[in-house]
């Protein structure tokens, strides 16, 4: 009985360094994604010269961008200013094929 309840233990001990591996391994990737990486595409977009607003935990600029986008919809082209559409930017380079 000795053997079984040794073994046993040492099964439960794997068990515990596994599930502990992988709840370390599952922490350091949810940092990485969150923290890091972001970190690191801001740091080389200061680096270009872009800079923005520092961006919230959860939702990133999304707000911002959301405002910048209604206040840019919502203007009213004065009077003389060309609007440029998607049509008139068409470009075919070979007509006949």
């Amino acid at each position: 009985m000795d053997r079984v309840a040794a073994a046993n233990c040492q099964d439960h001990a794997h068990a515990r360094s596994i599930t502990l591996l992988v709840i370390v391994s599952l922490l350091t990737f949810i940092c990485d994604v969150l923290f890091l990486k972001p970190q690191r595409l801001r740091s080389k977009l200061r680096k270009q010269g872009i800079t923005g607003p520092p961006p919230s935990f959860l939702f990133g600029n999304i707000r911002d961008i959301k405002r910048k986008m209604q206040s840019k919809s919502s203007k009213v082209p004065c009077k003389g200013e060309q609007v440029v559409t998607y049509p008139q930017l068409s470009f075919h380079p070979f007509p006949k094929l």
